[in-house]
Formats: structure tokens, sequence, C-alpha cells
């Protein structure tokens, strides 16, 4: 999972050198890198729920 969020990275950040070096900046994709970031935080928080959640009810996390 965390994975794809890295090629995600990866892939955003290359377009955005792409772009910036044909001289069109590259903005639209730095917000294609700032949603893959915010997808990796939620993915993050939600695994440390469920593993708090399944923990609290005796089983195995």
């Amino acid at each position: 999972m965390f994975g794809l969020g890295v090629l995600g990275i990866l892939f955003a950040a290359g377009k955005m050198m792409i772009d910036q070096k044909s001289g069109h900046g590259g903005g639209q994709h730095a917000q294609s890198l700032g949603m893959v970031l915010v997808g990796c935080i939620v993915a993050s928080v939600a695994s440390g729920i469920v593993g708090g959640v399944v923990a609290a009810a005796g089983g195995m996390a």
C-alpha cells in the first residue's frame, strides 16, 4: 500500500521536473503531490485506528 504512495510521489515529482524544464511551472503537479501525501497520511492513520480497535477487542493486531 505504501509502495504505491512512494510511486505516486515519484511520478508527481517527475512530472513537476519535466514541466519546470519545459517552462510550464508545474503547479498542477504540485497539487497532485499534495493529494498523494494526504492519501498516505489518511492510510497510515486508518491502519493505526484499526490496529488499536482489533487489539482492544482482544484479536490479533
